[in-house]
């Protein structure tokens, strides 16, 4: 009787026992490795849509919890949350976090090695150690060159032909986002294929090739959109507007640049900075300092911290002028970096573009020395619309100090460069010192009398370098139908027949 009872009993208590399964924290189904793997992923999605300041709190979670339980496979993740804090605005704290990755390896040239040293390196110039910075830039290139690129994560990949065109090495630079490109197209990895051609964009623009350059940046941007990717949209539209101000296109410079950081708004993102380079160069193009330098100075001066502008590249240098052209003084941090960068000859580009600068800055007596300096190092740097912009600012100066016979072999070759690059409004500028000087200025015969928008670009690009209608229909993720309607645009307006004209064609115009 009492064994009937203690059984009835049990038998009631398991009928009211709560039939859904015991919940378990996610580290007791997976342990805790997993789970640290899981935030990882989770991170990384924050920051590459455009949450980076919440994923470096989650990748630097995942990373310590990795360490303690497996630390062979925490550098990766600590490597991760050094680049989310780089791109949420906190380059001392991603140089921390990227020599957390860097542990003691026996394999040199691993994949950690190479993307902690390309954040360590960018994370320094945007902290005005620019030398030291681009160093390690340099030897992160060094990497690749020596043990090849095999990147699992292919954002870095993107990364690493951007540190090559930091460093100046614009022809290694082209060659590997060319093949990013080619074989992302090849795998329709939409998901990235907007990032690179971000990149390829932003580095064909810093060898001149502005026409290419936009082609690739409108895809990048149509991509994005098409993706849904707004962090991408973002980079596209901003490299987009900087190439338009470097062609002097105001209007789509200014509508692409407002448009990208309109985007900006939604992101806790702080690099890059292209939208308000952009917007800079263009007031400086059309002749107005005082504009420039208000958009310069808000790219290249942290508010939070109070931090100096940064002598960095080609925005860099358009900040001296910038200052210089409106008569204000110069900061001192400034002055210091420009001789500081125009003696470290290993970066010709850098150099030059000091050594410019310090043109700018110096009296009557000494300013040809500098601008002599600048364009021997110009030479050797493979960015023929910086050389321009140098002989065009030694010209002007020129003319100004009576030297006028001397400045128009300075003024012409400016010009016909700009001409020959699409760069109209520096063309205009120089035109306009020429005929001060006495000269007659003919207009450039090869100008187009229609432009091709970017989409004939893109399939004049591909066709012109071989592709059938179904290739390029392939590779551009268009009908064929649709090649042979741009193609017939693309011959009206430019003239031509036939492909093997469109090649020739093509080619000069990039």
């Amino acid at each position: 009787m009492l064994a009937g009872e203690d059984q009835h009993q049990r038998q009631e208590a398991e009928a009211q026992r709560d039939p859904r399964p015991e919940f378990r924290p996610v580290e007791r189904l997976l342990g805790p490795g997993h789970v640290a793997a899981v935030d990882r992923t989770r991170g990384r999605l924050d920051m590459f849509t455009g949450n980076p300041g919440r994923a470096t709190k989650v990748l630097l979670d995942a990373a310590e919890s990795q360490e303690r339980e497996s630390p062979g496979w925490a550098d990766g993740a600590f490597a991760d949350a050094a680049m989310s804090a780089f791109l949420a605005g906190d380059p001392v704290r991603a140089v921390d976090l990227a020599f957390r990755a860097q542990t003691p390896s026996d394999r040199p040239g691993d994949q950690v090695e190479l993307i902690s040293g390309l954040i360590i390196g960018t994370a320094l110039t945007h902290l005005g150690r620019v030398p030291e910075g681009l160093r390690m830039l340099r030897e992160s290139a060094a990497i690749v060159r020596q043990h090849g690129l095999d990147l699992e994560d292919l954002e870095y990949a993107v990364f690493t032909a951007l540190a090559h065109a930091w460093v100046g090495d614009l022809p290694a630079a082209r060659a590997l986002s060319e093949t990013l490109v080619h074989d992302l197209r090849r795998q329709s990895a939409l998901g990235i294929l907007p990032l690179a051609l971000y990149a390829a964009a932003y580095i064909q623009a810093m060898s001149g090739r502005f026409s290419s350059a936009s082609t690739q940046a409108a895809e990048a941007v149509e991509l994005a959109h098409d993706t849904g990717n707004s962090l991408w949209s973002f980079f596209g539209l901003s490299c987009l507007a900087l190439i338009e101000a470097h062609q002097g296109d105001e209007t789509p410079c200014r509508k692409h640049a407002i448009d990208a950081l309109t985007l900006l708004g939604s992101f806790d993102l702080q690099y890059p900075r292209d939208a308000l380079d952009a917007l800079g160069l263009l007031e400086l193009s059309l002749g107005r300092p005082g504009a420039a330098l208000q958009h310069l100075e808000a790219a290249h001066q942290d508010p939070q911290t109070d931090t100096p502008p940064v002598f960095d590249g080609p925005p860099g240098a358009d900040l001296v002028e910038a200052y210089v052209r409106s008569d204000g003084p110069v900061p001192d941090d400034i002055l210091a970096q420009v001789e500081s960068q125009s003696g470290n000859l290993d970066f010709a580009i850098n150099a030059a573009l000091a050594w410019r600068c310090r043109g700018l800055l110096a009296d009557d007596e000494s300013f040809t020395a500098c601008f002599v300096q600048a364009l021997d190092l110009h030479a050797h740097a493979g960015s023929p619309y910086d050389q321009a912009r140098t002989q065009f600012c030694f010209g002007e100066r020129l003319r100004r100090t009576g030297r006028r016979r001397d400045s128009r072999r300075q003024l012409r070759e400016a010009y016909e460069q700009f001409a020959q690059l699409g760069a109209n409004q520096w063309a205009r500028r120089s035109a306009e010192e020429l005929r001060a000087t006495g000269e007659r200025v003919r207009k450039d015969p090869a100008a187009p009398p229609e432009k091709l928008t970017p989409q004939e670009r893109s399939v004049a690009s591909a066709v012109a370098n071989g592709a059938t209608n179904n290739e390029a229909a392939a590779a551009l993720f268009l009908s064929p139908k649709t090649i042979e309607a741009h193609l017939g645009r693309v011959y009206r307006k430019l003239g031509i027949r036939s492909r093997s004209e469109l090649a020739a064609s093509f080619r000069q115009s990039t």
